[in-house]
Formats: C-alpha cells, structure tokens, sequence
C-alpha cells in the first residue's frame, strides 16, 4: 500500500490546502477519480467564523494596511482629498507599523476629532501608531540631575494619555465591522487564514483482542484510544530516529566528532530500545494504555502476559507509563484503577521512560 494515506491522516490538519489540491488534479486528471478526494474533503471543511465569532484587535498584522488609513480618514472626518497625504506602512521583517504624514497640508490640518483623540503632548497619529504596535504610550519629561539629563515619566500626562488610546480602540472594534462589504472581506480573510486545520478523528472499531478478558467489552471511545496510542507510538518512534540517530550518524560519518552527552553507549542503547519500540508497536497490538472516565474511575489495561495485579492508580507504575505517553485522566481525582486481566507493565515503561530521558 505504498503511497497510501488512512483517511484519519488525509482528513485532518490543512484541509482547506488539501482541498485546492484535489480540486487541481482533478482538473488535471479527470480521469483519474480524485472527484472521491474533492467530496471526502469538501465533507469535513471547517464551518466558516461570522464577524460575531471574530475578535479583531486594533494591531492584528492579518488586517490589511488600507483598512487601517480608512478608520484613521473616516474616524478623524480628514477630507477625501487629504488622504493621500497620509500613509500606514507595515515592516514584515519585525511587525511593526508606523503611521507617515507625508504632506504639510495633513500636519497643519485641525477638526474636532483631531483635536478630541489628542492630548497636549501625544498626538492622535502617535497614540494610533502605538496602538498599532501594540504599545501603550508613555510620556517622559526630561529634567537635569547633577549635571545629567534625565527621563522621568509624567503620570498625570501618561494616564491621559493612555485613555485617550483606549478610547481610539473601543471605536475601533465598533467601526471595523460596520461596513457590510468590509465585514464581508474580513470573515473571508480571516477564515483563509486561520480557520483551516480539522483535528483528526480516530476510529479504533477495527480492533481485535483475541488474548483480551472476555468479560471485559471495550466501549468506542476506549477503542479510538487504543488506535489513537498506537499512531502515537508510531510518530514517537519515528522521531527518536530522526532527531538522534540520523544527526549522530551524520556527524560520525563526516566530521568524527561526538557530541559530549552521547556517547557510543548511549547510541548502543538507543538502538536497542528504538528496535524494541518498534516491535511493540508493529506486533503486539494488544497493548492498550487507555483512559476513560467512567463514574469517577479511570480504567486502563495492558495485555502482556504475566506480571503483578494492577495497584492504587496513585501508586502504580500504570499512571507514570500513561504520563509518559500524554494521556493524562481528566479526572485527577481518581483513586483506583480497576482490575482486569494481568499486567506486566516494567518492560514498557522503563522503555517508554529511557527513551524520553535520551530523546531531551
């Protein structure tokens, strides 16, 4: 099944992308049937946010710069053509903005607005140009210690102000979608941009436990979890291998150097569990490491022969494997694990646990 994906995997993350791509080769290759990727994909697209389920802030760098001038032209009743003379430019390499007044005629004109959003010391396009920055504005005077300038801020200055800037922001989130046609292109924007990943479903109905205690019938969601726990293992895997054993590799082939805190005994080891991991995962699929909440109760088995019965969930090595595999109970208050079937659990544990130990 080389060059497969499971449905989980391809109807999760980016689907929106996805989508564009389907749609691409379907243009391509009508022949080819990726009308099937086209459906499955349109079926699971994220719903998308109205303006009321949008919270936008005065300095969101995802609001076009134009957006931004026209609030400043229409909120400070600057005459159409005055705008020109005033410019919101927005440096990408440090997200910043900063607000240009290019023209004589824009700095020497005057209307209440202005005059209103404007303190004695910090000027509307100051305070807005902070905003934007995300900065709140300050202002310092500057006085003579022994001979030295020096910059002491000026409460009663800075606190007029700071409302002055808040109240540019609360006019702000009230104008920003009261244009029905910018209301329009802000919820198209913001659902490009933010509103594309679906988080993956896991179906676990496929699963048999033939060595499982017949008494015991697992639910669907403990299911799902076993599924869930296995491609957790897989990814695990995977990545020790490709944050350890290639970079090690890679610099005893090339430079001969060897990293002061792995040595060869260390690498060794770590191929040893890394090859034991693997093989847990691969075959023996009556592993489970499962959590579920169930009257207070959080029930967890493992299929492996022999070993001891399960302990007091505080006490018992069960919950550090859980912990170690990020699947914490949502109930921390949970007392006992409840027995069924044996449990030898040492084995997987000390792996679980060395690897993460080697990985850091």
């Amino acid at each position: 099944y080389s060059g497969f994906v499971t449905s989980e995997d391809y109807l999760s993350g980016n689907v929106k992308k996805k989508l564009i791509t389907a749609f691409n080769y379907k243009n391509s290759y009508p022949t080819l049937g990726f009308e099937k990727n086209v459906k499955a994909l349109e079926e699971v697209q994220p719903p998308p946010l109205k303006a009321t389920e949008i919270a936008v802030r005065l300095g969101a760098s995802w609001i076009d710069t134009k957006i931004y001038k026209d609030f400043l032209v229409e909120t400070l009743d600057i005459p159409y053509y005055y705008a020109s003379g005033i410019d919101v430019f927005y440096n990408k390499h440090d997200s910043s903005y900063r607000v240009d007044l290019t023209a004589n005629y824009v700095r020497g004109f005057r209307s209440q607005k202005i005059a209103s959003l404007s303190t004695s010391r910090a000027s509307v396009f100051r305070l807005f140009e902070d905003s934007l920055n995300l900065k709140s504005t300050s202002i310092y005077d500057t006085i003579e210690v022994d001979g030295k300038e020096k910059r002491v801020l000026n409460k009663e200055e800075t606190i007029a102000a700071r409302e002055k800037q808040n109240r540019i922001k609360d006019m702000f989130k009230e104008w920003i979608f009261k244009d029905p046609d910018r209301r329009d292109m802000l919820e198209e924007t913001y659902n490009n941009l933010f509103n594309q990943i679906r988080l993956p479903t896991y179906n676990g109905s496929y699963l048999r436990f033939p060595e499982m205690n017949p008494t015991i019938t697992l639910k669907d969601h403990q299911k799902d979890a076993v599924h869930r726990n296995k491609k957790l293992i897989e990814a695990l895997s995977l990545s020790v291998v490709c944050q350890i054993f290639l970079p090690y590799v890679s610099c005893r082939l090339s430079s001969h150097l060897i990293a002061p805190s792995v040595s060869m005994r260390h690498f060794v080891t770590l191929a040893v569990l890394v090859l034991l991991y693997a093989f847990i995962a691969d075959k023996l699929q009556g592993v489970l490491n499962m959590v579920s909440i169930d009257n207070g109760l959080c029930k967890a088995a493992c299929l492996l022969r022999g070993g001891s019965a399960i302990t007091p969930y505080k006490k018992s090595a069960l919950s550090k494997s859980l912990n170690d595999l990020y699947l914490r109970p949502r109930n921390k208050g949970a007392k006992q694990i409840q027995k069924f079937g044996q449990y030898n659990h040492a084995p997987f544990i000390c792996l679980s646990w060395h690897i993460k130990i080697l990985s850091r």
